[in-house]
């Protein structure tokens, strides 16, 4: 191999975000460049290295057999020069260990508070960052190998990425405490049949969850679709309509003059830790994961008894 075909970061970081993002301007936007740019040192590393490594389809870039047997090379050099610099920025800063969370806003709100004060009783020098995003979101940050840990709902398979079950949540009614049907345990669901219907749009890339309710026709009542649980429950509050949302969401609205009514006939969801395979791990991570689960199965069991 030559000199100038010899691999470095910025290269893995090209190889990384075409491979990601597929086309030439998702590439160009993550690498802050121009799309022209992308293209000649595509062409450029290609003539270095002396293989293609991708072919058009259309709009989109296909992975070549030699480009994907250099990804898994290349996620790996990237998170661990990503987890170099990380370390690097925490000594400038006097911070001896972090852990970077990302979870879904049901889980932030329900089991994270609970997690962190544990955790800190054993580990208080250990900084803690936490970001709130939806699912696809942090299965992105997950492969990219930028969290420790995330918390979601598993809606595709991932690359370099441990997926174990956390625990599982329900779909529930949520309607204001005055309203008749506030008064039950449970429904079926077509007895919602003819209310105004506030759903959240992720249930519906479930298809179990999506027949049920073409079965009772109720995706004819829907009002509106939001992204989510706790959005569809303000509209509750404001409108007076009923709404399908993920039981965690709907617990943290009780004392707010939402009641919660299970829906027996709509299947319950799991919910994912996910734990990157190329970040380093660490005494105090498993501190945090211990934690975190037993806050977990503790929510579950309250939820399992209401």
């Amino acid at each position: 191999m030559s000199r100038s075909s010899v691999l470095n970061y910025h290269h893995a970081e090209l190889l990384f975000q075409v491979l990601r993002s597929r086309t030439l301007t998702d590439a160009a936007q993550a690498l802050h460049i121009s799309q022209p740019a992308v293209t000649k040192q595509i062409k450029s590393l290609e003539e270095d290295l002396g293989v293609q490594l991708f072919q058009k389809e259309g709009r989109r870039l296909a992975p070549t057999v030699e480009a994907l047997l250099l990804a898994d090379e290349v996620e790996r050099t990237r998170a661990s020069l990503t987890s170099l610099n990380e370390l690097a920025a925490r000594l400038k800063s006097g911070v001896v260990g972090k852990l970077v969370v990302c979870a879904i806003p049901a889980l932030a709100q329900a089991l994270l508070p609970g997690t962190i004060a544990e955790f800190r009783r054993t580990h208080p020098s250990i900084h803690v960052e936490v970001k709130v995003e939806n699912s696809w979101r942090i299965l992105d940050l997950a492969e990219a190998q930028q969290i420790d840990f995330g918390l979601c709902y598993p809606y595709r398979d991932t690359r370099l990425v441990e997926a174990t079950t956390l625990m599982t949540s329900g779909i529930v009614c949520a309607v204001l405490a005055g309203d008749p049907i506030a008064a039950s345990e449970q429904l079926a669901l077509d007895a919602l049949r003819g209310r105004p219907l506030v759903m959240v749009e992720v249930f519906g890339a479930n298809a179990e969850i999506r027949n049920a309710l073409a079965r009772c026709r109720l995706d004819r009542d829907v009002i509106c679709q939001v992204s989510a649980s706790t959005l569809a429950c303000e509209i509750v509050l404001r409108t007076g309509a009923v709404a399908l949302v993920d039981s965690l969401t709907a617990a943290s609205y009780r004392t707010r003059g939402i009641a919660v009514v299970d829906l027996p006939d709509l299947p319950r969801r799991t919910l994912s830790l996910l734990r990157p395979k190329m970040r380093s791990t660490s005494v105090f991570a498993e501190a945090f994961l211990r934690a975190l689960t037993h806050e977990a199965s503790g929510f579950e069991s309250v939820e399992g008894q209401a």
